[in-house]
């Protein structure tokens, strides 16, 4: 049975005509954008390494992180690190590279932590950057995995009563609420704002934003909480990712406009060649 899409012929030379037969028909310019991606984050990381370091906005929340820590430790209460109900997802990581920030922040200030964990199989991932951040602070000896991994329930309401209880009994001084949550994410803040804590909050769950808003201090929003690992990390590789991210976004607002204009005028040329 002949294959159709043969990318070296039998002389050993590149068949041009097999790799365009194995991208779909409307999937052209797509291809060639993802790729146009993947040579802008090249670029801009390879500026990073020689000392460039691409303009991100500044996110309140992250840079008051210090701030509220620091009252923790003046205070001699405990920052609460919540994630809510990651698991091993986008949002998990990002959540946990949050954690980890916190965390080593923390130690170094000499602030105690506590994290609650809804998912019993993120607690090795969750331990380990735990370790290494208190490691990376000069402090390893202050990690106290027994004190400071408290694992609750994965059922919602379960996890948000067990919140509750931490932030009333331990009397919480910073609470930071950055990850998934779901209707429970008011009674979890709500109790925090009646503690009297400091709250940071962020989700990408749109449906909870206001009342993160309502009830938090600093709140992150929507894709803010995918960046903020790359944001607080401050590492070229990681703030290429972003630079060629909003880019892309820039590029297609313009194509938009673009298209929606020459449709205007009756012309359908931009939205053929980006069918192609």
């Amino acid at each position: 049975m002949p294959v159709k899409a043969t990318l070296i012929n039998m002389k050993g030379r590149c068949d041009c005509e097999g790799i365009v037969d194995m991208i779909k028909t409307g999937q052209t310019v797509p291809f060639v954008m993802l790729i146009m991606f993947f040579i802008v984050v090249l670029v801009i990381w390879r500026l990073g390494k020689k000392g460039w370091r691409p303009s991100v906005r500044t996110i309140a929340g992250l840079a008051a992180m210090e701030e509220c820590v620091g009252r923790a430790a003046e205070m001699g209460r405990p920052v609460l690190i919540n994630m809510g109900q990651v698991e091993n997802s986008p949002i998990g990581v990002a959540a946990m590279s949050v954690m980890a920030y916190t965390a080593e922040m923390a130690a170094r200030k000499g602030a105690e932590i506590i994290v609650p964990i809804s998912y019993a199989q993120i607690i090795p991932t969750v331990e380990g950057m735990l370790k290494s951040a208190f490691a990376a602070a000069g402090s390893p000896e202050g990690f106290k995995r027994e004190e400071q991994i408290v694992y609750l329930s994965p059922d919602q309401w379960a996890f948000c009563t067990g919140c509750q209880a931490l932030l009333e009994s331990r009397k919480v001084a910073t609470h930071t609420f950055i990850g998934h949550i779901g209707g429970s994410s008011m009674i979890i803040v709500e109790t925090g704002a009646r503690v009297g804590a400091v709250q940071v909050g962020g989700t990408t769950n749109l449906l909870q934003i206001p009342f993160f808003v309502a009830a938090c201090d600093y709140t992150l929003i929507g894709e803010e909480v995918m960046v903020a690992g790359s944001y607080i990390s401050g590492q070229p590789g990681a703030l290429s990712q972003i630079a060629a991210n909003d880019a892309f976004k820039v590029l297609a607002i313009v194509l938009t406009i673009l298209g929606v204009a020459l449709a205007s005028v009756g012309s359908l040329a931009l939205a053929k060649f980006l069918a192609t």
